[in-house]
């Protein structure tokens, strides 16, 4: 879907995944991406993940709305 309309990206990133959002300034969702990693537990009461897979997963979700979109985004937050 290719669109001349100006469009925003948020992105969230979780503690089990990341999530992009492709949105209208108005507020029209325009594509929603979301890639999920493992969370590790090295003792109770902890959670880490590893940096390369919340890299790997950013990349994912961004690539996954250009392919969509197919123009650039007016802004990425």
């Amino acid at each position: 879907m290719k669109t001349d309309t100006p469009y925003y990206i948020g992105i969230d990133i979780g503690t089990t995944s990341t999530k992009a959002i492709a949105l209208t300034l108005p507020g029209k969702v325009l594509a929603l991406e979301r890639a999920s990693y493992p969370t590790l537990s090295p003792q109770p009461g902890f959670q880490e993940q590893e940096p390369e897979a919340l890299l790997k997963a950013v990349a994912e979700v961004l690539g996954k709305l250009a392919r969509q979109l197919e123009s650039p985004p007016a802004a990425i937050g």
